[in-house]
């Protein structure tokens, strides 16, 4: 067995209320829903740590939308820094709120993007992965994602409307 880089570790999802013990994938995607990179952590690893080495993968000028998760002035003037920017979901209780149509458009993009979240989950089944290394681990979710942008790219240059594996 090959050393893996770091160990499982437990963690709790809040939205789905529930422990699971394993890893965490962070990924980021297009607006139109294409996993452009991803990184493969222990799940008690913050969420704003997977963003911050994925965005080495990105160009000087992206725009990076976040849920609440993301929400952090460090993490924002990092990135702002590297010539991007990071639009995080405000939580209800923050004070400083997004103009109507902004909020409009980033809820919109990421309905798109948590859909392919969903699909991925759901039609290619990436939350369970029986794997025994991690680089077992991570060829099987590399070939996941790969069929699913495949499938992706299928969808739009055939103008299918609905994407059904």
């Amino acid at each position: 067995m090959q050393s893996i880089p770091f160990r499982r570790s437990y963690s709790k999802n809040p939205s789905k209320k529930q422990t699971y013990f394993g890893y965490k994938v962070h990924a980021i995607t297009t607006s139109s829903g294409a996993i452009k990179a991803f990184e493969i952590t222990a799940a008690n690893i913050d969420e704003r740590k997977g963003l911050e080495k994925l965005s080495l993968e990105l160009k000087a000028d992206s725009i990076i939308l976040g849920d609440k998760g993301y929400v952090s002035e460090p993490l924002a003037r990092k990135l702002k820094e590297q010539g991007q920017t990071l639009l995080a979901l405000k939580r209800s209780n923050s004070r400083e709120k997004y103009p109507p149509l902004l909020q409009e458009a980033i809820f919109r993009t990421r309905r798109r993007i948590e859909t392919t979240f969903s699909q991925l989950a759901e039609q290619l089944n990436v939350e369970r992965v029986l794997s025994k290394t991690f680089d077992g681990l991570s060829l099987r979710l590399l070939t996941k994602i790969l069929a699913f942008n495949l499938c992706l790219l299928l969808a739009q240059s055939t103008q299918i409307k609905s994407l059904i594996f």
